[in-house]
């Protein structure tokens, strides 16, 4: 079980890491993800 959310979670990570980069300029999406991810940090943990 935690396993699996757990590379979930990385998986979901890399993919913001990716979308952050290609989408600088877009500071709404950043905010909105920004905030997607701290509640995925709050869930692995």
């Amino acid at each position: 079980m935690f396993s699996a959310v757990f590379w979930v979670l990385a998986f979901w990570f890399i993919v913001n890491l990716v979308w952050t980069i290609a989408h600088l300029n877009n500071r709404m999406m950043s905010r909105t993800f920004a905030w997607i991810n701290v509640v995925a940090v709050v869930i692995g943990f």
